[in-house]
């Protein structure tokens, strides 16, 4: 636990205190939580009512899992959060069509941008092969790595 906390009293306050903590092991469930929390929030607070999953994946002949990409459509925005192919898949054309689909729902959802982040380490070559422009760059990562943000206009 990090810090035991008492909550500020008085009118409109009546909540004990709260325990704030890092869990140790598996946090799926938490990550979850916290998403949905802060979701939950933007849309409250915002005149965006069709917020919604996006998700893309391809499977093999089996039907198993090689790839795939997930993100949220936000408004105009496509914010694209995961792309990725199992390592046998890479450089054979799978991230490049799972894209081109995840980018054609979004238009068909009436996104005109999207806007993801990657890693040096990860496919920062990729995105610009594919139309879009990077924003801007943090390093500080490790290792020389640095995180790239990316922006692409759809058309049509």
């Amino acid at each position: 636990m990090c810090a035991q906390s008492h909550l500020p009293s008085g009118p409109g306050f009546s909540l004990g205190p709260v325990g704030i903590e890092v869990p140790a092991g598996c946090v799926a469930n938490e990550v979850q939580a916290v998403r949905r929390l802060v979701r939950g929030y933007n849309r409250a607070h915002s005149s965006v009512a069709d917020a919604r999953e996006l998700v893309v994946v391809a499977r093999d002949a089996q039907g198993v899992l090689v790839g795939g990409a997930a993100g949220e459509t936000w408004g105009e925005v496509f914010e694209l959060e995961y792309l990725g192919v199992s390592e046998p898949w890479r450089r054979q054309g799978v991230g490049s069509r799972i894209l081109a689909c995840a980018e054609a729902e979004a238009r068909a959802r009436g996104c005109r941008r999207v806007v993801l982040d990657t890693y040096s380490f990860q496919a920062p070559d990729f995105y610009p092969a594919h139309g879009y422009r990077e924003v801007t760059r943090v390093v500080g990562f490790g290792d020389g790595a640095a995180k790239h943000f990316f922006a692409k206009e759809l058309e049509g």
